[in-house]
Order: C-alpha cells, then sequence, then structure tokens
C-alpha cells in the first residue's frame, strides 16, 4: 500500500475509533398523560450526548423531532393539540434521556419505566395524581412543586437525589426521605412536611420549611445547613447550636420567647421578627442584615448596629416585667438606663410612667427612678406601665413607642409600712435579670445553677439593690444562711 492510500485508510479508522468509542445508549421511552386543560404541550428533553435525536408522538398524529445541540444536549417542543378528545397521550423516545421538563400544561400521569438513567425531572404546578419513582436510582433533581393532587410520593430509590422541592403540596408527605442521604437541598414550603425527622439527611446545606405547621425541628445532625427557612410555624424553642456554618436565618413568625445564635457566628442574614423574643444572643461579626422587630424585647436586648447594612429593630411588643410592684420596694430596669443601639456613643434612656388611662405621673409626687430603678410612694387602683425613650433607638417613637407590660402597685403584704424594717430579702426578676434588695443588715450572695456551679459569690448591701444577669432558668440563691429558688423567665 502506497503512503498516500495507507493515509486515508489511516484517517477513515481514526473516524470509525472515534464513533465506536462513544457510549452507545439504549433507546428510552417517557409517556405522559394530559387532562386537556392546557391545548399547547410544552417541553423540553435533554439528551445524555449531544447530536441525538429526539421523537415525540402526539396524540393527533403528529410525529416531531428535534437533535439535541452540542452545548446543552437540549431539544424543546411546543404543539397545539385540536379535535382530539382528553386524555391525550404523548410519547417520546431517544436514546438517552437525561432530564425531562414541562410547567402547567395539565399533567395527570407519567411513566418513567423507560428511562432508568434520567437525572432530572421537572413537573411544577401539574395536575399529578400519582408518580412511580421506583429504580430511578440515578436520579439528582426532582421538582413537584405546585402538585395539589398528589398525596403520595415514594422517594426510597432515589438515593443519589440531591434537589427535593415539594412546596406547595398540601397533604404530600414523601415516603422514605431518610434513605435520600445525598440530599442537598430540600423545598417543602406551604406543605405537609411538618416536625420531620431529618437526622440521616447529613448532606442537608438549604432546607425551607415555611409554613408547615411544625412546632418541633432537631437539626443537630445537619451541621452543613446553610441557609434555613422556618417562617410562620407554630416553634417555641429553636437550638442551632450546632450549625456552625449557617449563613441564613429566617425564623419570623414563631412563638419563640428566647433564642440563643451565639455559636452561629457566620451568619449574614436574620430574621427573627414577629416572635416573642424577651432576649437575643447573637453574634454580630458576620451580621449584616437584621429583623427582629414585633417581639418583646428591651432596648438592653437590641444589639448595637455594628456592620448592619439592614437593621429593623421597630416595633416591639411591650417588653415583660414583673406583674406585681409592693410600695417601698424596687422595679429594678437599670438596664434599660442607657444604650448605644444605632447612635455613635452611648444615650441616657428617658422613663416615663403612665396608668390604664394614658395619664402620665409625676416623679417625685408618685415615684422615684434613679438609675432606672423605681420605687412607688403608694398604691394605684389603676395598672401602670412604662415608657421608654432614647436616642440610642430612635425608630422606637409615637405609635412605635416602647413601652413595658401593665403591673400594679400594691400596699406591702407584710403590713410593714416601711421597707427599712422588712426582714426577708426582696427578689425582683425580669428576662434575664435578677435584682435583690436586702433592708435588714449586709450578707454574702451565691447564686448557684441547679448543676451545683456557682455563678455568682458576692455580698449584698442594705436598700443598695444588687443587679445581676443570669440566663433563662432556675436558680438557688444562698444569702447568709438562708436559701431561695429563684426562676429567671
Amino acid at each position: 500500500m502506497d503512503q498516500k492510500h495507507y493515509s486515508a485508510f489511516l484517517s477513515i479508522l481514526l473516524v470509525l475509533c472515534y464513533f465506536t468509542s462513544q457510549p452507545v445508549q439504549a433507546q428510552s421511552k417517557l409517556t405522559y398523560v394530559a387532562d386537556g386543560s392546557v391545548p399547547i404541550q410544552s417541553f423540553s428533553v435533554r439528551t445524555i450526548n449531544p447530536n441525538t435525536t429526539v421523537t415525540v408522538k402526539f396524540p393527533d398524529g403528529i410525529v416531531a423531532e428535534a437533535v439535541s445541540d452540542n452545548d446543552y444536549r437540549l431539544t424543546k417542543f411546543a404543539h397545539r393539540i385540536k379535535d382530539v378528545p382528553a386524555p391525550w397521550t404523548i410519547e417520546i423516545t431517544v436514546e438517552g434521556i437525561a432530564s425531562f421538563a414541562s410547567q402547567q400544561t395539565g399533567i395527570t400521569k407519567v411513566d418513567l419505566t423507560g428511562c432508568k438513567e434520567i437525572k432530572r425531572l421537572t413537573l411544577p404546578y401539574q395536575n399529578l395524581e400519582s408518580i412511580n419513582l421506583s429504580g430511578l436510582e440515578e436520579m439528582e433533581e426532582l421538582y413537584l412543586h405546585g402538585n395539589t393532587k398528589l398525596k403520595a410520593l415514594d422517594v426510597t430509590d432515589l438515593t443519589e437525589l440531591k434537589i427535593l422541592n415539594i412546596s406547595n403540596t398540601e397533604g404530600l408527605i414523601p415516603e422514605g426521605l431518610n434513605r435520600c442521604t445525598a440530599l442537598n437541598y430540600l423545598y417543602a414550603y406551604n406543605s405537609s412536611l411538618s416536625n420531620p425527622d431529618l437526622s440521616a439527611l447529613t448532606e442537608l446545606q438549604v432546607l425551607d420549611l415555611t409554613n408547615t405547621k411544625t412546632s418541633s425541628i432537631d437539626l443537630s445532625k445537619n451541621t452543613k445547613l446553610q441557609s434555613v427557612e422556618l417562617t410562620d410555624n407554630l416553634l417555641t424553642d429553636a437550638n442551632l447550636s450546632t450549625l456552625k456554618d449557617l449563613i441564613k436565618l429566617n425564623i419570623n413568625g414563631n412563638k419563640l420567647q428566647h433564642i440563643d445564635l451565639s455559636q452561629n457566628a457566620k451568619l449574614v442574614e436574620l430574621n427573627v421578627s414577629n416572635n416573642q423574643l424577651q432576649t437575643l444572643n447573637i453574634v454580630l461579626d458576620s451580621l449584616t442584615s437584621l429583623d427582629c422587630g414585633a417581639n418583646r424585647l428591651p432596648i438592653s436586648q437590641l444589639p448595637m448596629r455594628g456592620n448592619l447594612s439592614t437593621y429593623i429593630y421597630w416595633p416591639q411588643k411591650d417588653f415583660m416585667v414583673a406583674q406585681q410592684v409592693e410600695v417601698g420596694k424596687p422595679l429594678d430596669l437599670s438596664q434599660e438606663a442607657e444604650a448605644t443601639g444605632v447612635a455613635q456613643s452611648k444615650k441616657k434612656t428617658d422613663f416615663f410612667v403612665y396608668d390604664s388611662e394614658g395619664n402620665m405621673l409625676s416623679e417625685g409626687d408618685n415615684y422615684t427612678c434613679t438609675n432606672g430603678i423605681f420605687t412607688f410612694s403608694k398604691a394605684f387602683d389603676k395598672a401602670l406601665r412604662i415608657k421608654i425613650k432614647t436616642a440610642a433607638f430612635p425608630k422606637l417613637k409615637d405609635k412605635a413607642a416602647l413601652y413595658s407590660t401593665y403591673f400594679k402597685v400594691v400596699s406591702p403584704t407584710t403590713g410593714v409600712s416601711s421597707p427599712t424594717t422588712a426582714k426577708d430579702p426582696y427578689f425582683s426578676t425580669t428576662p434575664g435579670h435578677l435584682t435583690i434588695v436586702l433592708t435588714d443588715k449586709s450578707a454574702s450572695v451565691r447564686i448557684y445553677q441547679l448543676n451545683g456551679k456557682c455563678t455568682t459569690k458576692t455580698t449584698i448591701e442594705p436598700n443598695s439593690p444588687l443587679s445581676v444577669a443570669l440566663p433563662q432558668g432556675v436558680y438557688l440563691v444562698l444569702i447568709g444562711n438562708k436559701s431561695f429558688k429563684v426562676i429567671i423567665p
């Protein structure tokens, strides 16, 4: 063979080798049924290999073909069906199907038994009544949001699933979700996935359970979570301390009274509004957006602005104080006496006392206030409350003014008119805070947690209130040789 013919032969051989080296895909078939509510049937098919022919048979006898492109291996179809009674059956055949997508085309059934290799199925806002996903072990993405007629979904075989969207599907609770251990993204807002057990889904990065009537959630095993949406639920407690990589948290619209996010130093966006929060423990290092409005946070619990570009702290519901105060005994709001807030430096707080009819009491005649510690000189028939005003939080004014809850000022129950003759210590508790007053003589004070750890050891002088910041819980207080149990709300 001469050189010229040998070169030509070699070129042909190389071409043949190239084509035979391409993976050979078996013929795949996907069939779906539409109810006829949408006359134009539109969908896209992505093939496994480029330059692959996709054939579609429509119920009116039309056969359409398209060849997938090189870049995205994608084909698109749209065909108006008329003069054919519903339901309609559409058959799609192709050598290797990677994904199928169709939205709002009235699909009621889909047969995937002939395309076990499919990796992504996108059927949002259809009329699906059932779907068989058995054997689809290569499925990685499943989008079924908006299928309100779908009441059963078995994802047991989808062990490679990475994205699942079942949002807006009331009444649907997926079976076998704990087998989807590769899942990274779970979207289930406005669904019936309430109080789910997600402990097996350790690869989760994004979770959305907005408006699912969730009252309890354990995310201690989901340590890779970066975004959590728990808005508009029934949560009274949330322990997120293990979520060290958490960047975004929306937990607004619940029933939380306290939340501790001191371990979530990477938080950038936080919304805890519309709860019943009395304390807020957060790290400001990375936070740029905070909405903590519509809670019961006094100014001592509102953080400084720091690096926040968005900071919504108003309005606040009435913050909690003791329901009853005795004449001559202190009501301690010393923690609210000054704050920095959104100002450049600490600002003093102005206090005002009003009765339930809106009349302002006169300081000096009805009460005294020294650095936020109130002492009332007489009892009042009407309930009272305290208004706070400070330049540290200028938005807390007018209709958004910050008030305490109402409280009653009553005569001493001991019948002793002068507080200086009282023998027993006086305790005042507010969220995260304890005040102790002795009126007889100085004494040693030790405060213990129930585990035996001593948190405070000091001496208290007569008529000099001792104020101590304490987390919510039960404590044993030793004053001299007497012991008292105190509950911090």
